[in-house]
């Protein structure tokens, strides 16, 4: 079985909608408006219809928005933050949105942030492991060298005393 994340068929729905709101808006069904990536995705979520925003589709769309909060953050930042986060396809993720929206909406995203770090940690490993090996050597070299220069000047002290 084809792991989630790898899959070419988004079978996350958040995805599929992401997906799918990034080329309504790149084709130019969906280009007018203020938040043009973050209307299309939630039109995508609501099943295609037309309308107003509600802060209920907010609410399906980042599952941290609370409408009845006063404290919390309005509607607009939170159109404006979904907004940039389609627009960037995951790499941007601007609060009032929680870390888990981009695994929502772009799983890839953290695979391939990981993979990432994984061939950092690779090349560092590998750049120490041969600094090291560097400093091993060069240590052998001087061992030899200044044990030849001790042979050589045992060699001649033996040879000025027997003269």
């Amino acid at each position: 079985m084809i792991p989630r994340h790898l899959s070419l068929v988004p079978v996350n729905p958040f995805q599929a909608a992401a997906l799918q709101a990034i080329i309504d808006v790149e084709d130019g069904r969906c280009r007018r408006g203020q938040y043009p990536y973050a209307v299309a995705l939630l039109r995508q979520l609501r099943g295609g219809e037309a309308g107003a925003i509600t802060a209920s589709d907010v609410k399906r769309a980042s599952l941290n928005y609370n409408p009845k909060d006063r404290a919390g953050e309005p509607k607009e930042r939170y159109l404006a933050a979904l907004d940039k986060l389609v627009e960037s396809r995951g790499d941007v993720c601007p609060l009032p949105l929680s870390g888990c929206a981009v695994s929502q909406y772009f799983p890839q995203t953290g695979y391939r942030l990981s993979e990432r770090q994984h061939r950092r940690w690779d090349v560092s490993d590998s750049r120490r492991e041969k600094q090291q090996e560097k400093e091993r050597q060069q240590k052998r070299r001087r061992y030899r060298g200044s044990r030849s220069n001790d042979v050589k000047n045992h060699a001649k002290r033996l040879i000025h005393c027997l003269y």
